[in-house]
């Protein structure tokens, strides 16, 4: 007796406190509809703790135990709802102490007004809110821009998110903190399509070269301290040939990729002054706009993958078009070698037929594997759609098949990134249905990401590979991956 006395006790003094604490946490928290819901939540474990109390009548019983039914569901559907609040991390934890408070004040009142043979939900109720706990996920954390639209996302070297907005300005974020600290390029609206923006580190200086309309280029530069916006300068370049993609380049350069009205496209490595480093090397199999029919979505990820490997030489993919379709090409900025990299026989074998195709390509940091997210038509079930490939065209390895549900909408791989390690590769699976993945490298093993089935834009990992994040119409979105 005296046992089961004390369970009630610790009950109530958990309960107690874990609402008290949780009471704090979302007071500091600017969200309105989870203060309401957090506080008439807490109210009500407050309230049937004041009543079990002072349930010392028998016509009190029925009350409380109707109570503590009514706050068993309340506890059970606050810890589900939790991952869809979009709160810091933080927060997420606080959020579901209420859940498991509010079950232990429950568990309180049902343990001595439920008859004898259901007691033992008095014992297994809290264990059933906790193994919720830490079954459920957290959910991500979500960004608000204001007036702005997020549309491409990229870390800094040292560690700082750079969000590029359909409305032209650029946006720094402290991270993982999310403290805006400058507005960097307030330009005209962006061109869309293939990556408009790039960024560099020469020495102690920050540049941003951001492209807009009409075929001119926004260049920033500034010093890495408090103040650094004012400091720095300026200017926009008006360029002879049209400019339809900027990035990130070696050794403090941007790649800057020109077409002309023919259809052709050339390469060049650009400095913070825009002068050329090197170049210009000719893409070949590259018609750009000139595309239509179902090629035309795939040239949103016509330069989705660049990367510059320890030995410091750039290679460049993209996909480019052929008397066969897309493919998928590599060129090496250094010598101006290209080549061709074929998986139409594979794809062919595993039962793809002639509709499947690369709609999307990553290279890994090294610059040695090519990851290709494809777009699937085939009738049989695919081994992946993400496919590792190395610079022979030899397949490594096939990862993530698709569903059922999704394998009848025609899947294919909107989005595509590799972690700064290597390590990890996050796939957004598009069409009918959605949902954003992170895949181990080693193992194979996918994890698919809470509420990752809202049709997400650019994706990236930050610096360290902790946190994934991701554009969309309302925000950025963070999920925290670990390591």
């Amino acid at each position: 007796m005296n046992s089961r006395k004390a369970f009630v006790s610790v009950a109530k003094g958990l309960g107690l406190v874990s609402v008290l604490f949780l009471l704090v946490a979302t007071a500091l928290h600017p969200s309105r509809p989870l203060q309401l819901a957090s506080l008439g939540t807490a109210t009500g474990c407050l309230a049937l703790l004041a009543a079990r109390l002072a349930a010392k009548r028998q016509r009190m019983s029925r009350w409380v135990g109707g109570f503590s039914l009514l706050l068993v569901g309340a506890s059970i559907w606050w810890i589900i709802w939790v991952p869809h609040l979009f709160l810091p991390v933080p927060l997420q934890v606080a959020s579901r102490t209420l859940g498991v408070g509010g079950g232990l004040i429950a568990a309180a009142g049902l343990y001595r007004f439920l008859p004898k043979r259901l007691k033992v939900l008095g014992w297994l109720f809290p264990a059933l809110l906790l193994a919720l706990t830490f079954v459920l996920p957290c959910g991500p954390e979500r960004w608000d821009l204001g007036p702005w639209t997020p549309d491409e996302v990229q870390f800094t070297p040292h560690g700082k998110l750079l969000v590029r907005t359909e409305e032209g300005p650029v946006l720094l974020y402290d991270f993982p903190s999310g403290t805006v600290e400058a507005v960097l390029a307030s330009s005209a609206p962006s061109v869309g399509g293939p990556p408009t923006f790039g960024t560099t580190l020469p020495g102690w200086t920050f540049g941003l070269a951001a492209l807009e309309s009409e075929g001119r280029v926004r260049v920033q530069t500034f010093p890495p301290a408090a103040g650094w916006p004012e400091s720095g300068h300026e200017y926009a370049i008006q360029t002879g040939p049209t400019p339809i993609a900027i990035t990130s380049g070696p050794k403090s350069t941007f790649l800057a990729v020109y077409q002309t009205l023919e259809g052709k496209a050339w390469v060049e490595l650009k400095d913070l002054y825009w002068n050329t480093v090197s170049g210009p090397i000719e893409l070949p199999g590259f018609l750009g706009a000139v595309l239509e029919g179902p090629w035309k979505r795939a040239l949103s990820d016509l330069l989705g993958a660049i990367a510059i490997p320890a030995d410091a030489r750039t290679k460049l993919a993209y996909l480019g078009i052929s008397t066969k379709g897309l493919d998928v090409r590599v060129v090496d900025l250094a010598t101006g070698e290209s080549r061709i990299i074929d998986i139409s026989q594979e794809l062919v074998e595993a039962g793809g037929g002639e509709k499947s195709y690369v709609g999307t390509i990553a290279f890994s940091p090294d610059g040695e594997v090519l990851a290709l997210g494809l777009s699937w038509k085939g009738e049989a079930m695919p081994p992946g759609l993400v496919w590792l490939v190395d610079l022979e065209g030899r397949v490594l390895a096939r990862f993530l098949a698709p569903t059922q549900e999704e394998l009848e909408g025609d899947p294919y791989i909107s989005e595509l990134a590799f972690s700064p390690d290597g390590k990890m590769i996050a796939a957004q699976i598009g069409y009918i249905v959605s949902r954003l993945s992170v895949i181990q490298v080693d193992s194979g093993a996918v994890q698919d990401l809470p509420l990752g089935d809202r049709g997400f834009g650019e994706i990236a990992f930050s610096q360290d590979g902790e946190y994934l994040v991701a554009a969309a119409y309302d925000g950025i979105y963070r999920w925290r991956i670990g390591r």
